[in-house]
């Protein structure tokens, strides 16, 4: 068994909320109140917007750190994760962004730098206040990416789910 950490681990940063895994060789873990360490997602990322931490193996050490173009203080970004069963893409949920419209993100290696990912691929959202992105989930039904985003909130609660291919 190996131990995972984010970097810095913090107590207030909910690491491990989530947690996705494709092809033994990527793991994705969800810190939904963290905040981005020093100068690593640029000066203007606000505080506890939430972060997902990218492993790979073999090492499965030092983590690639995945955050929003467009986060904001409270988002609750890395709430929920999802891999693609490749490992070609990571879907995260915001539930929070937008003062509870929720948002979901895909991000793609080809997108991605050496160790930090703020270049999403695709941004999904609803237009309700529904906290689009509470929970994720990926599958691949073509080369382009799918995923279900879930919004408890949708309707007066009755919530939703909604399908979406990139």
């Amino acid at each position: 068994m190996r131990w995972l950490f984010g970097v810095p681990h913090n107590s207030a940063d909910w690491f491990g909320y989530s947690v996705s895994s494709a092809m033994g060789s990527l793991a994705v873990v969800g810190a939904p109140n963290a905040s981005c360490p020093a100068g690593d997602c640029g000066s203007t990322y606000p505080a506890n917007t939430g972060l997902a931490y990218e492993y790979t193996a073999p090492g499965w050490t030092t983590p690639g750190i995945i955050y929003p173009a467009n986060g904001g203080s409270g988002d609750l970004f890395g709430y929920s994760v999802a891999t693609s069963g490749n490992g070609d893409y990571v879907v995260v949920g915001a539930p929070i962004h937008g003062s509870g419209q929720g948002e979901g993100y895909f991000f793609t290696p080809g997108y991605w730098g050496a160790n930090t990912y703020n270049a999403e691929s695709q941004r999904v959202t609803n237009s309700s206040y529904g906290e689009f992105g509470w929970s994720v989930a990926s599958y691949q039904f073509t080369n382009r990416g799918s995923a279900v985003f879930g919004a408890p909130v949708t309707n007066n609660y009755t919530g939703a789910a909604y399908l979406y291919d990139k």
